[in-house]
């Protein structure tokens, strides 16, 4: 999700010089250096200059395309493939449960839980693939299972 680079220059002191980092824009001028796949765990911020890029992340915008098949009135599941760089920095790609937005159907508001009770926001309905309908009832429900009678079984005493 974020763009890779090695680093370039050994006098930058917390970074070492040939290792990977995950770059995060900051400005136009500097990037946020991190281990990990996550700018809360950044070492600093540092020119650009120091870091060959590797890999920039999440590519080209995948087209708009149709979406008149879809029904704003029901809910779907769609994984998320694509999003713009500042919008990475607050939600992973993934899965999420969405209901596009009449009567242009360009957008849908996604959700994180299949009760739409955790708004996640508005994003553009060609960033989704794989869309697939959810049913109003649970698949996962938990089936009451039987209990056995009081008089066919006895409590053991430990003691």
């Amino acid at each position: 999700m974020a763009m890779k680079g090695k680093c370039l220059s050994s006098d930058i002191t917390p970074l070492d010089k040939g290792r990977e980092y995950f770059l995060f824009p900051l400005g136009d001028s500097h990037y946020y250096a991190s281990k990990f796949d996550s700018i809360n765990a950044h070492c600093g911020a540092f020119e650009k200059k120091h870091f060959q890029v590797i890999d920039a992340g999440l590519g080209e915008e995948p087209p708009a395309g149709n979406y008149d098949h879809l029904d704003p009135s029901k809910v779907y599941r769609a994984e998320l493939i694509w999003m713009k760089t500042a919008y990475a920095l607050l939600d992973p790609l993934g899965t999420y449960y969405i209901t596009p937005r009449a009567p242009r159907m360009t957008h849908c508001n996604y959700y994180y839980d299949r009760e739409l009770t955790r708004f996640g926001g508005i994003f553009p309905l060609h960033w989704f693939i794989n869309f697939q309908e959810v049913n109003e009832t649970p698949v996962d429900e938990i089936e009451k299972k039987k209990e056995l009678p009081a008089d066919e079984w006895q409590q053991m005493s430990l003691f």
